[in-house]
């Protein structure tokens, strides 16, 4: 039994560290090209509200062009060029324990440079509102 718990313990602690590196990431960047510096782009942030809960949206598109991450990556980050952006995503709402809901929304924004976006949406009655919010000075 103690050489199960020996190789256990590596293997744990391996999970951990990639879990951490996850959750670390950096943006995803959605432009082709060398990455540029943080003002000449616009970072549009979907939040997670803890670690065990993950974001209310989900982004599934931007301009047509799938975004490829985790349900479960917390908070994403996706470096844009400035200009107008259609963000097609997912809103997971959890009213309560016995009710999961899940809507396809579409947001339009013009982002502007330097400028950092939470993308997030509500409940309103049984479906939802999306909502960009400039969130840049806490940045």
């Amino acid at each position: 039994m103690n050489r199960n718990i020996l190789l256990i313990v590596p293997f744990m602690f391996v999970l951990c560290l990639i879990q951490s590196c996850a959750s670390t990431q950096s943006a995803y960047r959605l432009y082709q090209g060398p990455p540029l510096l943080r003002d000449k782009v616009a970072l549009l942030v979907t939040m997670s509200e803890s670690p065990l809960h993950p974001a209310r949206v989900h982004v599934q598109t931007v301009n047509g062009k799938e975004v490829k991450h985790s349900l479960w990556d917390g908070t994403v980050k996706l470096e844009v060029l400035p200009g107008p952006h259609v963000i097609r995503a997912d809103f997971i709402s959890n009213r309560d324990v016995t009710y999961y809901s899940r809507d396809t929304i579409e947001i339009h924004i013009n982002a502007m440079p330097g400028h950092v976006y939470q993308i997030d949406a509500e409940d309103v009655g049984m479906s939802c509102r999306a909502f960009v919010r400039d969130i840049t000075a806490r940045y």
